[in-house]
């Protein structure tokens, strides 16, 4: 185990937490009720588009939690390994 992999999978996972949670409060904001616009907010996105883009939000949230997820399995198996013999 190389503490510097090990402190690269905890940087890793702790920013797919974070983007986690900000894609959640993005799917918050965009499904509060107000309409999404674009173009400097000169054209509107028809809501069953901007529907369509705040359920994205949610299944991006999620894929960052599995890559968390993951990241932090491995990081359990490199701490629980048994150290070589010598």
């Amino acid at each position: 185990m190389s503490i510097a992999n090990y402190e690269y999978k905890r940087e890793q996972a702790r920013t797919a937490r974070h983007e986690a949670a900000d894609l959640r409060d993005l799917h918050l904001s965009a499904s509060c009720g107000l309409e999404l616009r674009m173009n400097y907010g000169t054209r509107h996105v028809a809501d069953h588009i901007a529907r369509r883009i705040a359920d994205s939000y949610t299944i991006w949230a999620a894929e960052y939690d599995c890559i968390a997820d993951r990241l932090e399995s491995e990081m359990a198996a490199m701490l629980t390994k048994e150290a070589p013999h010598e």
